[in-house]
């Protein structure tokens, strides 16, 4: 008892003398971990947007709006879901299921925030999801035999950006019967090709052949070679689009020989691709000719029609080596054609930064091919310290300018190359590398700030887009993005002193929204803002529904 006395009489000795000793200096005082919150939960129905009807076994995905977690469920047969032990807090849903697509994110609840509170039980939640379709034919020659093997895609445009581009969103080959079928097909304007296979007779390169040699062409619906002649197929949800059939007739056709040289050496350039390019019709590369230069750089390629081309040849080693030359083919053999591949030039360059200098900026900056961004980036290492960088491999052509990320506070001023002055965007490099590339940055950017209303004069979520007037669409940098938070408020900071025009759509593609052509659609439902240095102008707009810019779209090609 004794013992348990003293040890008693310790303890409280030893707590006394703690309570007692003074606090060390600089050291935050230690909170009590936060009371944890009691989950709620969500129920609710996936729904076809189509019928009404349930779409049966969806996943459901309950992804938090600020901290990322999610919670992922399965619905039932009656479509019937329900998360439970859901943290409080806003959530944005969305659902999968084979043949399905989520709606558009606009003005469908996926892409409402649903808030969850303590122990709330979030019950009728709504999630739509849209219905794929089927495109399916035959593809015939004139004589309405089968032609097996051919490629049938279905190609749409699309904006990469704010620059418009074509591309397959689906594909299927013909069966023996000449018959395809192109599945989970989005609903869409869509023009439709078809690539017969070549079926070229394995014979020596330099065969010659007696009387004209026949192929069949790449067609697009309705049976015409050029994308900017075919006929737009609109794709309605969960539509069957059938006897969408090709007949094909077969041309005559050449081919086309030559030699890749390596211009760096003058001897014959090892490991390069050809490639056969359409003219005329944009930036469409689809059903385009290839053939592998030999040991000796030799080339041919077989089975083309008469037409305007580009061949484009790339080999890539220690520095990248590119050539393009523009034929034209007629209905006789092309020979002798020979291709050097040059390498590009270094571009060397300076930050200016106006004001004080960023501290630690790391950013990247990047030419990008003038309406054409599917043809590659050329890009720096980070920024030294001193604000230079260097471009390499950058051949001759016209170019777009970006910095990522901007520096925080600034905003490009000015783009120079020597005497001349790029900073409408358009960069012209015809001959790389003459010149230091000079970039200046601001240090008095403005903001604009406002509210978007709704139809029904509601604030509302919607994607803000500020975008410079006339003069100035190849300056990427110029156009921003933001997206207006639940009360409708919005802010875009940095701005650039300037013209320009504020959107507010329900649209939620930034690659298209980036598009001069898409916004001149609705310019008229604009507002104009002035832009002072360091200055704050307000704003308010009213959003352009999903409806609207899904009416829109139809005009664009």
């Amino acid at each position: 008892m004794a013992c348990l006395n003293l040890l008693g009489g310790l303890v409280l000795a030893a707590a006394t003398l703690l309570s007692q000793a003074p606090v060390p200096k600089n050291v935050a005082p230690v909170k009590p971990p936060a009371p944890s919150l009691r989950p709620g939960k969500v129920e609710g129905v996936v729904t076809n947007s189509l019928t009404g009807l349930p779409v049966r076994k969806a996943t459901v995905t309950s992804r938090n709006y600020g901290s990322r977690g999610y919670y992922i469920a399965a619905a039932d047969t009656a479509g019937h879901f329900l998360i439970e032990n859901v943290e409080p807090g806003q959530y944005l849903l969305s659902a999968e299921s084979s043949g399905f697509m989520t709606a558009p994110r606009t003005t469908s609840a996926v892409i409402r925030p649903v808030t969850v509170n303590e122990e709330e039980h979030v019950k009728n939640i709504s999630i739509t999801l849209v219905p794929l379709a089927t495109v399916s034919g035959r593809v015939l020659d004139m004589d309405g035999d089968p032609i097996p093997g051919a490629a049938v895609q279905v190609i749409r445009s699309i904006y990469i950006n704010g620059s418009r581009q074509m591309q397959s969103f689906g594909a299927a080959s013909t069966n023996d019967l000449g018959e395809y079928q192109i599945i989970d097909v989005a609903p869409g304007r869509y023009y439709l090709q078809a690539s017969p296979s070549s079926n070229s007779l394995n014979v020596p390169t330099n065969t010659r052949w007696e009387g004209a040699e026949l192929a069949y062409p790449n067609m697009f619906s309705p049976g015409v070679r050029d994308i900017t002649e075919a006929a737009a197929i609109d794709v309605a949800p969960g539509a069957h689009l059938l006897n969408m059939d090709f007949n094909i007739r077969k041309l005559p056709s050449v081919r086309i020989r030559g030699r890749v040289l390596d211009g760096t050496t003058g001897q014959p350039a090892l490991s390069v691709n050809t490639r056969l390019e359409t003219r005329g019709n944009g930036t469409v590369r689809l059903g385009q000719l290839s053939a592998r230069a030999s040991k000796d750089g030799t080339f041919e390629m077989r089975n083309v029609p008469a037409g305007s081309y580009t061949i484009a040849a790339e080999q890539y080693g220690a520095r990248k080596l590119s050539a393009r030359i523009p034929v034209e083919v007629g209905n006789q053999d092309l020979n002798n054609v020979l291709i050097t591949l040059t390498a590009g030039a270094e571009i060397s360059g300076v930050l200016v930064f106006e004001g004080s200098t960023p501290t630690r900026y790391r950013g990247q900056l990047a030419l990008v091919v003038a309406g054409n961004p599917m043809g590659g980036y050329v890009q720096t290492q980070q920024f030294k310290e001193d604000g230079t960088f260097v471009l390499h491999d950058v051949f001759p052509g016209i170019y777009q300018l970006t910095v990522n990320p901007p520096p925080q506070g600034k905003y490009i001023k000015s783009i120079r190359m020597g005497e001349q002055d790029f900073t409408s965007g358009r960069i012209d490099l015809a001959q790389p590398g003459a010149a230091a590339l000079t970039v200046t940055f601001g240090s008095d950017p403005g903001q604009v700030q406002g509210v978007v209303m709704d139809a029904k004069g509601d604030s509302g979520l919607a994607r803000i887009v500020l975008a410079p007037r006339d003069g100035f669409d190849d300056r990427l940098d110029l156009v921003k993005i933001v997206t207006a938070g639940a009360k409708g408020v919005f802010k875009v900071s940095d701005v650039a002193p300037g013209d320009y025009r504020v959107f507010a759509f329900e649209e939620l593609d930034p690659n298209i929204l980036r598009s001069a052509e898409f916004r001149k659609l609705f310019e008229s439902r604009s507002v104009s803002v002035l832009v002072h240095p360091a200055s704050q102008e307000t704003v308010q707009i009213k959003a352009i529904s999903a409806e609207e810019i899904a009416l829109e779209k139809t005009k664009l090609p």
